[in-house]
């Protein structure tokens, strides 16, 4: 007589899980199983068993969790969490005002020194220029002596003919 085999999706279907965690169990569970050409994985039908019980195992542990969500939490609780809470939010809110007087606080630092080496630059050029201006009178004041000399030894030749 010929087994009957089951494919991971059939396998998941029956138990209400996704084929995914079929996969897990069997690996985790140690579940035998085939594998075809395909790299599909086959389970034969005694392996039914190991899946139903550990689908009842899970169906189990799952009413255990929801009867213990199920359990209220008193007011008191939930007020001291919200305090806890409000109390952690402050202390976020004034790390963030910190940080960014601390992240202003280095900016004006950087633009005063960058101000300090524009003025120390204008007063270079200041320098410079004024060095220019005083090469420049010099030069324009030596021409006028030189041509008011011309023009005196030119009268004065003019003159003693």
């Amino acid at each position: 007589m010929d087994k009957v085999w089951y494919k991971t999706k059939e396998v998941a279907e029956r138990f209400e899980v996704s084929p995914g965690t079929v996969l897990k169990w069997t690996k985790k569970y140690e579940i035998p199983y085939t594998i075809n050409k395909s790299g599909h994985y086959f389970f034969a039908e005694d392996q039914l068993e190991a899946f139903q019980g550990i689908a009842d195992q899970g169906n189990n542990t799952m009413e255990n969790n929801l009867d213990r969500k199920e359990q209220p939490i008193s007011t008191q609780v939930m007020l001291n969490r919200l305090e806890n809470t409000e109390e952690k939010l402050k202390m976020l809110e004034k790390m963030m005002t910190n940080k960014a007087d601390d992240i202003i606080g280095f900016q004006m630092l950087e633009q005063r020194q960058e101000i300090r080496r524009i003025n120390k630059r204008l007063q270079q050029i200041e320098e410079r220029l004024e060095a220019f201006e005083e090469q420049s009178q010099k030069a324009a004041d030596e021409g006028r002596d030189k041509a008011s000399k011309k023009e005196k030894h030119f009268l004065a030749s003019i003159f003693s003919v």
